[in-house]
């Protein structure tokens, strides 16, 4: 479905983008998942055909997005600064989206408005932050497009909502499949909904894997410290326990490794969660907040 090859991005001197290359499958939910700045909004933009990469390629069904119609006929791009027409009413809005994608679902727009409380009576510019959220993830939703892409989705949306936005998105892919990405913060709470994370950090991409895949990949390892250290000395270590000052110090790391590591018999050896994965894998090694607050007690 998608392609990038080499792809870069540069606003003036600033490299967004670095060398990016990756392919994502066709029919697939992929967390694009990356730190303020990471350039993860920028990458999805490269996709949605809303920028033109400075170099590399990017195809999608092996035709590049920017400056495409067709290529923007199939794909909805679902961010929080989505302009609708202030001076229509939700339903006439859907009845625009409705003849500009083949495949929208207008019986499911008006059902999911109705579930998530939305007056399709109201203009936009009378919705609260929230409620404009709901509407432009409904839009999302129902429009049904090949490639649906969403840039942090959930924002102003309150716990409840953000979790029947999710079971919507899913059970609405499972009964019309087609390749959805979006990028958020809210790690834990889309773990059981993605079928692959993409990691991106610094402009580049850590990782793109399947989330099974990466959980079998990704190991906290505690035992004694001194043989810890020995150990781990062979090992891609991602990071060291929270808060040692040196590697010699850590009663446990974390490291990368496919398949569960042997370790000795007195080494304990556990999986992680998607999200303590990520925290790991754009980890800088800075130390632990503690060590703010024992610089400024010893100084």
């Amino acid at each position: 479905m998608i392609t990038c090859t080499n792809v870069t991005k540069r606003i003036g001197d600033n490299v967004v983008l670095g060398n990016i290359s990756v392919t994502i499958e066709r029919n697939s939910i992929t967390g694009v998942i990356g730190k303020n700045g990471a350039g993860k909004s920028t990458f999805l933009q490269l996709l949605a055909g809303l920028k033109k990469p400075s170099s590399g390629t990017i195809k999608i069904n092996d035709e590049a997005p920017f400056n495409n119609l067709h290529a923007s006929a199939n794909t909805i791009f679902i961010y929080d600064g989505l302009e609708l027409p202030e001076s229509l009413p939700i339903t006439m809005i859907f009845d625009l989206y409705a003849k500009s994608y083949e495949n929208w679902n207008q019986e499911l727009a008006h059902k999911l408005a109705s579930h998530f409380t939305l007056d399709v009576t109201k203009k936009p510019r009378e919705l609260s932050r929230g409620q404009h959220g709901a509407l432009i993830a409904v839009i999302g939703i129902a429009t049904r497009a090949p490639l649906t892409i969403y840039d942090e989705p959930t924002n102003g949306m309150d716990e409840a909502v953000r979790d029947d936005f999710y079971k919507a998105i899913l059970k609405d892919y499972i009964a019309f499949p087609r390749t959805i990405l979006f990028a958020t913060h809210y790690v834990e709470e889309v773990e059981n909904v993605l079928e692959s994370i993409m990691i991106v950090h610094h402009g580049k991409v850590v990782t793109y894997d399947n989330i099974a895949s990466l959980q079998e990949s990704v190991w906290r390892v505690s035992g004694n410290k001194e043989e810890l250290h020995r150990w781990a000395n062979q090992k891609k270590v991602l990071v060291k326990d929270s808060g040692s000052k040196t590697f010699h110090h850590a009663s446990s790391v974390i490291i990368e490794h496919k398949g569960k590591p042997d370790v000795p018999e007195s080494f304990t050896t556990k999986s992680l969660s998607t999200k303590e994965i990520y925290l790991a894998m754009v980890n800088e090694k800075r130390g632990d907040i503690d060590d703010v607050f024992t610089s400024n007690r010893n100084e």
